[in-house]
């Protein structure tokens, strides 16, 4: 071969080399160029929505029903198969409801509580330095939060706290102290699981404008600016009134933001650390967080409503449904979700959705089409399948041993398993730990499978009076303990110490 054809051949082969890198180059640039593009991955089929009243126990939801101006709310009270009004007191005053007691401002400036056909009683009232406003109840019902105002500095500088009162402990305490009012440039919001409270506020110096996320944490009580790395200018319409929801521990944060007309930014954001996002085909309405690492999410596309799950970056269908969806909360015990849906010349509807098999129960046809939120949802009686939706039933061993396995998940990471406790019922077992921010801890879970790990926490204590207290899992009574497991170290391993 002469040196002339191996130079055209060279040439031929460096021109093709160099076309190949450039169609590399535009493949990748096409592929972030925006959202443009984004056609959803394949994903297993989701199947239609269809009732299944056998498996899927009815709940207590509590509804409220608004055609957009607060004077025309009304309250309905969902039990079985019928809304019911719920029948509201003779108080003069915007009022909050739990299902049990009713919260509102006197006309003196207190914030009271009054249950039916009682008297009101004084939860915090005016004086001549503070004075109470804008009570907010969390999407749980236990705790109402307030602003606490003083009143004997000028506006500028009138300074507020964020307190919260404890409807089970009957107690209130300081959340966020040394605040000043027209900082605050959003208004105050619960995350659903009832554990933290979130709000915008300018932290600038000399004019300058600094708008920061303050995130304040019930239990323990912590407030702080977090998820820095956020663009928070840009976001403080969504934190005010968007979809967002932050995880029960105040680290994880979940918000919607739309792209364009197509498309919803689904962000993930973790205080100090790293963040994801996942665009998505249609709007997303709903967001919660199950736990630390589990999310819920809704997207209402053309063909209907669809419900997913997100978990370690990766997003699973749950269930499909036609309609337009109004509103959606999931239940305390992370297993159920309550919706209501706008269905056309079908009128709008109460469903509970099964989040495991993707199943949906028809609880009650709506008598309005007016926008209905979703306030609560709690279980009717003791949810007895808790205890028996398992896959099977495992021995005090084969569960002592997915719990080491799996604790950073149960517990959290750090935590220190002191006791394990097997009960009457298949699977479910008490866990005594300990960590260095709360001390000692207990919870109540049932282990549904250990092949693949899945579990459900029903219920979260505290010690209090040499006894535990439940913080959360009001719709499970508390199984009869059996054997009593503790961990010693010499010899290292669980040592049996109580058969009851």
């Amino acid at each position: 071969m002469t040196p002339e054809i191996l130079k055209v051949l060279t040439a031929l082969l460096l021109g093709v080399l160099a076309v190949a890198i450039g169609m590399v180059i535009w493949l990748f640039m096409q592929g972030n160029s925006g959202l443009a593009e984004y056609t959803r991955p394949t994903t297993p089929q989701i199947l239609p929505a269809q009732d299944v009243a056998v498996t899927i126990p009815a709940m207590d939801v509590m509804l409220v029903e608004s055609d957009g101006t607060s004077e025309s709310k009304k309250l309905f009270s969902c039990q079985e198969s019928t809304c019911k009004p719920v029948r509201l007191p003779n108080i003069e005053h915007e009022m909050l409801f739990d299902g049990q007691s009713w919260y509102f401002l006197a006309s003196d400036g207190s914030l009271r509580q009054q249950q039916e056909d009682k008297e009101s009683e004084l939860i915090v009232a005016p004086t001549e330095l503070v004075t109470p406003r804008s009570p907010l109840i969390s999407s749980t019902g236990k705790e109402v939060a307030y602003w606490l105002d003083n009143i004997d500095e000028r506006e500028e500088e009138q300074r507020t706290e964020l307190w919260t009162y404890d409807k089970v402990a009957a107690g209130t305490r300081v959340v966020a102290e040394n605040l000043i009012k027209n900082d605050i440039v959003t208004r105050l919001r619960w995350n659903k699981a009832g554990t933290a409270m979130w709000f915008v506020a300018d932290s600038g110096e000399a004019g300058e404008e600094k708008l920061e996320l303050i995130v304040a944490g019930t239990k323990p009580p912590l407030t702080k600016a977090r998820f820095l790395k956020e663009d928070i200018e840009k976001l403080e319409d969504v934190f005010d009134h968007g979809v967002v929801d932050i995880s029960p521990s105040g680290t994880v944060l979940a918000y919607a933001e739309n792209a364009d007309s197509r498309f919803t930014m689904l962000r993930i954001a973790h205080d100090g650390g790293t963040s994801s996002q996942q665009p998505v085909r249609g709007r997303v309405p709903f967001i919660q967080w199950l736990d630390e690492s589990r999310l819920i999410y809704a997207v209402q596309a053309e063909t209907g409503i669809e419900f997913w799950q997100w978990h370690d970056n990766t997003a699973q269908p749950i269930s499909r449904h036609q309609g337009v969806l109004m509103s959606a909360q999931v239940d305390e015990g992370g297993k159920y979700i309550a919706y209501t849906m706008k269905e056309g010349i079908r009128g709008a509807s109460l469903y509970i959705l099964d989040i495991r098999s993707g199943r949906v129960r028809l609880q009650s046809k709506l008598p309005s089409i007016n926008s209905v939120h979703v306030a609560w949802v709690r279980p009717a009686t003791e949810d007895t399948n808790s205890f028996l939706d398992v896959s099977s039933t495992f021995s005090d061993e084969e569960l002592i041993s997915f719990i080491e396995k799996q604790s950073s998940g149960m517990i959290g990471e750090g935590a220190t398993l002191e006791r394990i406790m097997s009960t009457d019922k298949p699977n479910t077992v008490f866990i005594d730990f300990e960590t260095e921010e709360k001390g000692e801890q207990r919870v109540l879970l049932v282990v549904r499978d250990i092949t693949y790990p899945e579990w459900t926490v029903l219920a979260k204590y505290e010690p209090a009076g040499g006894q535990w207290r439940r913080l959360e899992g009001s719709g499970v009574a508390d199984p009869i303990p059996k054997k009593l497991y503790e961990w010693e170290n010499p010899p290292g391993q669980w040592i049996l110490k109580t058969s009851f």
